[in-house]
């Protein structure tokens, strides 16, 4: 088997942290919630942010700028701008919407098991 990349070992881990989110949302109550919440965004910071430094890495090149801090702040729009600053227009335009494919997957898993949860608990 082959040897996984940091890069997408980081990939992998985020969705860990969906399901596990999605896991633990459905045994919380509403009022803990908002703490779910920022501890599940502040572990999405800190992986986005892990993960242009890693890609930038095993590409041989430099993070441009502030690529890293942008998607770890802001991952929405800091992921694809780095894609695009490292890729070029063409593949960061493929590599923005494989991203953004990704992230509708996350958000899938985080619901789905939300709502497993949920519905098993009633």
């Amino acid at each position: 088997m082959p040897k996984m990349t940091r890069p997408t070992l980081l990939l992998v881990v985020l969705a860990a942290t969906f399901l596990i989110d999605g896991i633990v949302g459905g045994f919380l109550p509403p009022q803990a919630e908002l703490s779910a919440t920022v501890i599940h965004g502040v572990t999405i910071a800190i992986i986005c942010y892990a993960w242009t430094r890693a890609d930038a890495e095993v590409r041989g090149t430099l993070t441009p700028g502030r690529s890293a801090l942008y998607a770890g702040l802001l991952p929405a729009l800091g992921v694809p701008a780095y894609l695009f600053r490292t890729r070029g227009l063409a593949k960061g335009a493929t590599g923005s919407a494989k991203a953004f494919a990704f992230l509708v997957v996350l958000i899938l898993l985080d619901g789905t098991a939300r709502y497993g949860i949920a519905a098993l608990r009633t």
